[in-house]
């Protein structure tokens, strides 16, 4: 029942007139947010990071005593992260003071974890743009109502993490999207690319390396590799002035399609399956 409501809820918002005001509206808000610390969220919206951070926060919202049993498993069952790299991005999270770590109580050998505020805070935060650009296209959403709500994260994660327990990850929703969202920087380098070409006004967008490695915190000889595996996929052309990029239609539908597959699954996560 979840994925053919969130498959069937994708392809309603994919219809949308208002979509590329509320991809600007996500993009605007989304890049606020990621300048405020580009070398922590440049890593954080890997989408593997980001279904695991996600996970366990379905967990800590959804068990009595959430551990890392399950997220380890999600993680080998789907070849998220290995286990050393998982143990490597909680201690990230850890130091990074988003995720507290302590000892059972009923048995000492086993760890359990609770979110900081400032962990669930920035995720709150994510959610609540998702849901204001979600409104662009649906007014009539009561969005001051679903924010103010006490146990609105409580709820939200209740269902949200039954979308992860149904695999339905962002990069195998969409395949060609994989190639920006497994790297660094790159869920932004996505939705920038699509933003220029709105700017722009054309598929043949000027770009301009270095300042885009500034902004994101990442080199651009990364920004060229990630490119280059768009253009393997057909995704794009890289013109040999070095400074110019057609993007082809597949690419455009491949950025819709994600930004309307977090919404269906952002939608669900309010409103589970009503």
């Amino acid at each position: 029942m979840v994925v053919s409501i969130i498959n069937g809820r994708r392809r309603e918002i994919g219809l949308s007139e208002d979509l590329d005001a509320a991809v600007e509206i996500y993009y605007n808000a989304i890049h606020k947010i990621y300048m405020t610390h580009p070398l922590y969220f440049k890593v954080m919206f890997k989408a593997n990071r980001n279904i695991i951070f996600w996970s366990i926060l379905g967990g800590y919202y959804t068990f009595k005593n959430p551990s890392f049993k399950g997220i380890k498993k999600l993680c080998i069952n789907h070849e998220l992260l290995s286990a050393n790299a998982l143990d490597s991005f909680i201690s990230f999270l850890q130091v990074g003071g988003r995720l507290a770590i302590r000892r059972d109580e009923q048995d000492k050998r086993k760890l359990t974890y609770q979110p900081t505020a400032k962990g669930v805070n920035e995720v709150r935060e994510l959610i609540d743009i998702l849901l204001l650009a979600y409104a662009m296209i649906y007014p009539e959403f009561a969005l001051a109502q679903k924010f103010d709500h006490d146990d609105f994260m409580a709820d939200f994660f209740k269902n949200y993490i039954q979308v992860i327990g149904k695999e339905m990850f962002v990069y195998d929703v969409v395949p060609d999207s994989r190639a920006f969202l497994t790297k660094d920087g790159g869920h932004m380098m996505m939705f920038h690319l699509y933003m220029e070409s709105l700017r722009q006004r054309t598929l043949t967008v000027q770009y301009n390396y270095l300042k885009v490695s500034t902004e994101f915190s990442v080199s651009r000889s990364h920004i060229k590799r990630c490119f280059q595996a768009a253009e393997r996929l057909d995704l794009l052309n890289l013109r040999q002035d070095g400074k110019t990029i057609e993007l082809k239609p597949r690419f455009i539908d491949m950025v819709r399609e994600a930004f309307c597959f977090y919404l269906a699954s952002v939608e669900y996560g309010v409103f589970g399956a009503r």
